[in-house]
C-alpha cells in the first residue's frame, strides 16, 4: 500500500485522466441525436442564426460527449460532435475560453 501511495504522489493523475479523456473523444463517433435531441441543437434553432455567442446559454445533449480541461491557463472544451464517422477522419475541434468565462 505504501508503494502505491508513493507512486501516486509522483504522478499528476489529473493530467493523465485528461489525456485519456481527450483520446477517447477523438476516437469516438459523433453522437447520433434522437428525434427529441435534434430540435434542441443550434443547427435547428432560428434565433442567432444557429451561432453560439459568449452570452448564449448552452446545455449538453447527453453526458459523455465533452470534457473540460484546464490547459496553459485556459479552459478548453473538447467534444466529439464534429468527429468524422471514419476512424480519425477529422481532428478534435476544441473550444477555448478564459478561465473566468468557464
Amino acid at each position: 500500500m505504501r508503494v502505491c501511495k508513493e507512486a501516486m504522489s509522483m504522478v499528476n493523475v489529473n493530467a493523465g485522466c485528461d489525456q485519456i479523456g481527450k483520446r477517447f473523444l477523438s476516437e469516438r463517433q459523433p453522437p447520433a441525436l434522437t428525434s427529441n435531441e435534434a430540435p434542441l441543437t443550434s443547427e435547428y434553432r432560428a434565433e442567432n442564426g444557429g451561432k453560439i455567442w459568449p452570452n448564449t446559454l448552452c446545455r449538453l445533449a447527453r453526458p459523455g460527449i465533452v470534457r473540460l480541461v484546464l490547459e496553459d491557463g485556459k479552459a478548453v472544451l473538447y467534444h466529439c460532435a464534429d468527429n468524422s464517422r471514419m476512424y480519425h477522419g477529422s481532428a478534435l475541434s476544441p473550444i477555448e475560453f478564459e478561465v473566468d468565462d468557464a
